[in-house]
């Protein structure tokens, strides 16, 4: 991550459109609790089992935009759950790294050195060029998004560095809440009708339940 997980990703969105791709994505939370359980000995209770279930709800809900494509190949569905999969993967094997180098910003630099060497690898076998590094504005966003992402990041390994990756991972995997709410109140490119409401209404307790772990 995030190299082969991003690939999937854009991959399924292309192949199975967004719909079908956000769906099947919006189960990461359920690899990383699983993961959580089985390998790191975390305790589900109730209330983590029913947050995670209802944010897994919301963001299929938040994700899903009707009139899914339906000419795909059956094999296509692994690649949205591949995605979700290497995260939670990501997240759990990161979690095991901190007994022995519990340093977030040491595993935020392995884990993009790893990718960029190996997208560095990818685009060399391919025969592609690198694009010029010419000033111009969509290099400037894409700088932008960098600092973002690494901030993201950093903040995603402190958090499991200090908490347990049966909490983090679920909250990690609210972004589709954060979206809408900067698509439709700060781009003006969202419509917020009733069934991005529900979505919000469900993530959001789903949230307030796994932090709060008093049941």
């Amino acid at each position: 991550m995030p190299l082969i997980s991003s690939h999937c990703a854009f991959a399924a969105t292309k192949i199975l459109g967004p719909t079908i791709s956000a769906t099947f994505a919006g189960v990461s939370p359920l690899f990383t609790a699983t993961f959580a359980v089985l390998v790191l000995g975390e305790v589900m209770t109730p209330g983590i089992a029913f947050g995670t279930a209802a944010i897994v709800a919301g963001i299929i809900v938040l994700s899903w935009q009707g009139k899914a494509r339906a000419d795909w190949p059956l094999w296509a569905l692994s690649l949205p759950l591949a995605a979700s999969l290497i995260r939670a993967l990501s997240q759990g094997f990161t979690k095991i790294g901190f007994e022995d180098i519990p340093s977030p910003f040491f595993a935020a630099l392995v884990g993009y050195s790893v990718s960029a060497v190996l997208a560095t690898s990818l685009n060399v076998y391919r025969g592609e060029s690198l694009p010029p590094l010419r000033q111009r504005p969509g290099l400037n966003w894409f700088v932008l998004a960098g600092f973002i992402n690494a901030a993201a990041i950093a903040f995603l390994y402190i958090a499991l560095r200090k908490g347990e990756l049966i909490v983090v991972g679920p909250a990690v995997s609210t972004y589709p809440v954060f979206t809408l709410l900067l698509s439709a109140l700060i781009f003006r490119q969202e419509q917020v009708g009733w069934r991005k409401i529900v979505g919000v209404c469900l993530v959001v307790p789903g949230v307030a339940l796994i932090a709060s772990r008093s049941l």
